[in-house]
């Protein structure tokens, strides 16, 4: 029996070592595995923060290069931001603005710029396609550029009383005509911005289409806008022929427009809004 017990204790002081041994290696083996996972962790950090460097460098270079035409082309893009926010403004029959002629219009825009650049483009599954690397970043910027302007508009425009016209450009005009009759209940779209046929908005209320030129003047406003809202009548079959301004007729203009049943709204009658 006395001869046992120190053989258990040596058996027993063997398995201790052992599991501390192999409680060691564990630990090693655990920490080899969480440090080589570290490692591969920050080697990934390591490589999305050049790719996203790279990236932002990219992008920053091309992004430069598109704020430099939109200077380049400044009169181009203040056309576009007019003629975008005339057919956005349109009210559909949902009662909604028409968003869906936002990508149509800056698509015009950049083929124009793409003209004047010599840049090459084509259309791909329905989008279009550009040979320049900037046209892309010049795309979301003219996105940018239009929300921010439309966003303007609302804010200057809203309201009877808020507004002046003196500041407005002749596309800005005729949006705020388009909004005083689309409030009032009419049912109004804008024609082309070329080849109008002498009318810039058809309005429609209780069977009537009322053709109608919208006139933004320091002067007077002669007989020449008198003259193209009765060509324009005929060509858009109209009932009833509206000459707009924020100015004055002249006493010709007032006597054509008597003569052939066309209504002048002054820039009095329009600020009082008494011809609705």
């Amino acid at each position: 029996m006395d001869e046992f017990w120190p053989a258990r204790r040596q058996k027993d002081e063997s398995n201790d070592i052992l599991a501390r041994m192999e409680e060691r290696l564990r630990k090693n083996r655990n920490h080899r595995i969480a440090l080589e996972r570290k490692q591969k962790s920050l080697k990934l950090r390591r490589k999305k923060q050049l790719e996203l460097n790279k990236k932002k460098q990219y992008e920053g270079k091309y992004l430069k290069t598109a704020k430099d035409l939109l200077k380049k082309y400044s009169g181009t893009i203040h056309k576009f931001l007019e003629i975008a926010e005339r057919k956005v403004s349109v009210i559909d029959d949902y009662g909604d603005e028409c968003w869906e002629e936002l990508p149509r219009e800056i698509n015009n825009c950049l083929k124009k710029i793409a003209f004047k650049e010599k840049v090459r483009f084509w259309i791909e599954d329905g989008n279009f396609c550009w040979s320049s690397k900037r046209f892309p970043f010049l795309e979301k910027e003219l996105a940018l550029l239009f929300r921010s302007y439309h966003k303007k508009q609302a804010k200057n425009f809203s309201g009877k009383n808020s507004v002046n016209v003196g500041i407005m450009t002749g596309v800005e005009f005729e949006t705020h005509i388009a909004k005083v009759l689309r409030e009032k209940g009419y049912d109004v779209v804008g024609t082309p911005a070329t080849g109008d046929q002498g009318a810039d908005l058809i309005a429609k209320i209780n069977g009537k289409i009322i053709v109608i030129q919208a006139k933004r003047y320091l002067g007077t406003v002669g007989n020449k806008a008198v003259q193209e809202v009765v060509g324009a009548l005929n060509y858009y079959g109209g009932t009833e022929g509206w000459v707009i301004t924020n100015s004055l007729f002249t006493p010709s203009a007032k006597a054509l427009a008597q003569k052939n049943s066309i209504k002048l709204i002054d820039g009095i009658t329009l600020k009082n809004s008494v011809f609705l």
